[in-house]
């Protein structure tokens, strides 16, 4: 109900009419060109990947605790590609993902971490 009332005063706005009668989109609409304003889509996206790759440094700066956030990222990306069926390009994505955690657990890495960790306390 409460949606309801919101779309009613938003379709009521001054300015809706003349956009509609103008064939002019109104923000989040299909544009001229087809595609869907995204801005935000966007922003969303480059604020992950900065996310990925600023867990990734840490990662091979031996911090464990991105090692664990990394698999945690990679376990939820599963996840919801899984719940939404997503497509060939989000698995290979996740298939990376956990490709690169399964590696970061391995002996080598663990020897690694190991060596920072204590590298980092002899001073």
């Amino acid at each position: 109900m409460l949606f309801r009332s919101l779309h009613r005063c938003q379709a009521d706005r001054p300015g809706r009419a003349a956009q509609r009668e103008h064939g002019q989109p109104h923000r989040g609409s299909v544009g001229a060109g087809g595609e869907r304003d995204d801005r935000g889509r966007r922003v969303v996206f480059t604020i992950i990947a900065a996310l990925y790759a600023l867990f990734a440094f840490k990662l091979r700066a031996g911090r464990n605790w991105a090692r664990i956030v990394l698999t945690i990222i990679a376990v939820l990306d599963l996840l919801g590609l899984i719940s939404r069926n997503g497509n060939p390009i989000g698995y290979v994505g996740a298939l990376a993902a956990i490709v690169g955690c399964v590696l970061s657990y391995l002996p080598n890495s663990g020897a690694y971490f190991a060596a920072v960790k204590a590298s980092r306390y002899r001073g």
